[in-house]
């Protein structure tokens, strides 16, 4: 009794280990694959934020803004150039001047800007990626 259970579990071993190699081990290596790709974005998972939102309309002071490029998995894209758009809305007068700090994306997937203004009123600020913009905005006030 003893030898064909030895038997039996043997042969149940090899058989989850088969099954184990031929299935479970290349699906977690395609998912651990594609999870890796520092290269891959999403516009929809990146975002774009403005801090203060509001400053004086003195030609010099600063609002500075950040956009995080990232994955699907929420990871910071590196190396990727980030344009930023800035549009005065109804009613102003002319148009916000923007200095790119840090256009390239760094390892977190960061970039950061400066906009200043002369002109009162506000002004719709909109990230891309090779003309691909993102799907959130952030709108700035200058006083």
């Amino acid at each position: 009794n003893k030898t064909i259970l030895s038997l039996i579990l043997i042969v149940f071993s090899i058989a989850a280990l088969f099954l184990l190699a031929k299935y479970a081990i290349p699906r977690a290596l395609v998912y651990l694959t594609r999870a890796a790709k520092p290269t891959e974005y999403s516009l929809a998972n990146s975002y774009i934020f403005g801090s203060p939102l509001v400053a004086a309309a003195d030609g010099e002071t600063k609002i500075r803004v950040n956009v995080f490029l990232l994955n699907d998995q929420g990871m910071g894209v590196p190396d990727k150039n980030i344009e930023l758009l800035v549009q005065p809305k109804t009613g102003v007068e002319g148009n916000a001047q923007v200095k790119q700090v840090q256009a390239l994306t760094d390892k977190f997937g960061k970039a950061i800007f400066e906009v200043v203004s002369s002109f009162p009123g506000q002004f719709v600020v909109k990230a891309s990626i090779g003309g691909a913009e993102l799907p959130q905005t952030v709108t700035l006030t200058f006083r």
